[in-house]
C-alpha cells in the first residue's frame, strides 16, 4: 500500500508487483525477486518502489548486485522510507544499512534455531499451520504428530518406492495419474513436491 501511494504521488503508473514472504538471505532462491531483476535487466520497467532496503534484501553483497544491475539498466530504486543519494555518503550509508540488516537476519536465523532445537529437545514437533503430509496435529496446541488414515498410506508408499529405486519424477507421473491429491489439493505432482 506504501508503495502504491508513493508510485501514485509521484505520478507513476505501477506495471507490476513483486510480493513474497521470505525471511531468508538468498539472492537466487527467491522466485518473485528473481522476476523483478529479469524485468528491470529487461528495461522493462523505469523504476522499482519498494518500501525500505531491507524489502529488497538483508544481504549487503546481494544488494550490491540488485543496485548494480539497476544501475547498468538506468532503471531508479526508490524507497518509500529512505532517500538512496549518489553520493559516497548516500554508497557509505546503504553499505551500512545493509550490513546491518544482514546481521539481524543472522540474529534472527539463530534465535529460530535455538527455538527448534528447545522444541524437539522437549519431544515437540516443529511448529507451522500445517502438519508434515502423511500426518495430523494430535490436539488443537500441536503437542505432536499422529499418522493421517488418509494420506499416511500414501506417504509410506511413497517412501518404499523410492527407496525401491522409482524415480522421484516416475512417482510423481503415476500419483497424478491416480488422481491423488497433493498436500495443497492440487491433482499434479511434481517431482520437487514429493522431494520435499
Amino acid at each position: 500500500a506504501s508503495c502504491r501511494a508513493y508510485a501514485a504521488e509521484q505520478g507513476w503508473v505501477v506495471t507490476s508487483v513483486y510480493r513474497e514472504v521470505f525471511t531468508g538471505g538468498e539472492l537466487f532462491d527467491r522466485p518473485q525477486l528473481s522476476k523483478l531483476r529479469e524485468s528491470v535487466r529487461r528495461h522493462e520497467v523505469d523504476v522499482v518502489v519498494a518500501h525500505a532496503l531491507d524489502r529488497l534484501t538483508r544481504n549487503q553483497a546481494h544488494l550490491g548486485v540488485i543496485l548494480s544491475e539497476a544501475d547498468y539498466a538506468g532503471v531508479a530504486i526508490e524507497l518509500v522510507t529512505e532517500r538512496l543519494e549518489d553520493t559516497p555518503e548516500g554508497r557509505l550509508l546503504q553499505s551500512v544499512r545493509g550490513f546491518v540488516a544482514e546481521v539481524e537476519r543472522i540474529k534472527i536465523a539463530e534465535r529460530t534455531k535455538r527455538g527448534r532445537q528447545a522444541r524437539t529437545a522437549q519431544g515437540m514437533p516443529l511448529p507451522g499451520n500445517k502438519p508434515p503430509y502423511g500426518y495430523r496435529w494430535r490436539d488443537a496446541k500441536k503437542s505432536g504428530l499422529d499418522p493421517d488414515p488418509v494420506t499416511a498410506p500414501i506417504l509410506q508408499r511413497i517412501f518404499q518406492e523410492y527407496m525401491g529405486g522409482v524415480p522421484l519424477r516416475t512417482l510423481a507421473d503415476r500419483l497424478t495419474a491416480e488422481g491423488i491429491p497433493t498436500a495443497t489439493g492440487r491433482s499434479k505432482w511434481m517431482a520437487t513436491t514429493i522431494r520435499c
